[in-house]
């Protein structure tokens, strides 16, 4: 099976795939699963992903037809969801014999509509643009969760009651709502928001995976920063002038009181956070002196490989947690 997205997530209890836009596919799986299991997972649902793979070139292929959407359509499409929803929803209301708290119009990448528990209303503006059967029947699928707020049967009597049609809108939706979600992200990378993208900061990174007695060091990032409580290996940016083998070395003495012997690269990484971007360069290195200290960090542990999958890391640290071993860091492994 080709190439493919792993995200790993504390939480998660089960592995998931979908097909992002460029056709990639993307494995979400808790932070125990192994890589191996991950890729039989990939390569059993390799027909699931060529069908998909289609289903996403088919999309692309009207929505560059028709075209990104402009910024004066944006602003558009907001005001006719308003006006149209804001008719909808006291409709609905009525038939039901349901009160409701406010409309929210915005853009939801995963939604078309959603209600919260104090009766607050939220929209996709996207909608506007859809067939007006459309859009009601999301207005009135949301007003329903008014009434309740699960998908039982109770709420489907209720939908069929005021809204007859909305099977065959639910089936539109899904056939062709893609195509609108696409073109707003076409507006999305070629306005301000792309152009963010681009600029966003990009930092090299050099870390140290000290090993010491059969295991390795981890530590913990503080509670106040970016990726708090999260575990690490300890490192940090490059500054101008220095090799990565140097910044390992000076940010080990920084963060922990120690001298390292940086001994050579044991992996290498990139990886995008919401705020910059990661080029990581992780150097299996030995302590050549000092005792070490928490001067910057929560907390540290000495584990061995096996130990990985009972902590959360950073998640530019999971691209290659699976490929620490005992054999890659000369580890022997204690006797039986």
């Amino acid at each position: 099976m080709d190439d493919y997205l792993l995200i790993r997530k504390a939480g998660r209890r089960r592995l998931s795939l979908k097909i992002d836009e460029e056709g990639r596919a993307v494995v979400m799986a808790p932070l125990w699963v192994p890589k191996r299991t991950v890729d039989e997972f990939v390569a059993s649902n390799a027909r699931f992903i060529e069908r998909r793979r289609e289903s996403e070139k088919l999309v692309t292929r009207e929505a560059e037809r028709l075209g990104a959407y402009t910024e004066e359509d944006i602003k558009r499409l907001k005001k006719v969801a308003r006006e149209k929803l804001s008719a909808a929803v006291p409709k609905f209301a009525e038939a039901l014999g349901v009160k409701y708290n406010r409309i929210t119009v915005r853009y939801q990448k995963t939604k078309w509509g959603s209600c919260s528990s104090a009766g607050n209303l939220n929209f996709n503006f996207l909608l506007a643009d859809m067939p007006e059967e459309v859009l009601e029947a999301v207005a009135a699928h949301e007003v329903c969760h008014l009434k309740n707020m699960n998908h039982g049967a109770a709420f489907y009597r209720d939908l069929d009651k005021i809204c007859p049609w909305h099977k065959s809108a639910g089936k539109w939706l899904k056939e062709e709502g893609s195509v609108y979600h696409r073109r707003y992200g076409m507006y999305l990378s070629g306005g301000v928001r792309g152009e963010l993208q681009r600029m966003k900061k990009t930092v090299e990174v050099a870390a140290a995976i000290i090993v010491d007695g059969g295991k390795f060091l981890i530590c913990q990032r503080p509670p106040r920063k970016a990726r708090a409580l999260l575990w690490e290996f300890p490192g940090g940016k490059r500054e101008d002038g220095e090799t990565l083998r140097q910044a390992a070395a000076r940010e080990i003495r920084e963060e922990l009181g120690i001298e390292i012997e940086p001994l050579d690269v044991l992996e290498t990484t990139s990886h995008e956070y919401p705020d910059l971007r990661v080029n990581l360069t992780l150097f299996r290195s030995v302590i050549k002196s000092g005792a070490v200290l928490l001067l910057e960090h929560n907390d540290m542990r000495w584990i061995t490989p096996a130990e990985i999958p009972e902590y959360n890391f950073c998640p530019a640290d999971y691209e290659f947690l699976d490929r620490i071993t005992d054999e890659r860091l000369s580890i022997q492994p204690p006797l039986q």
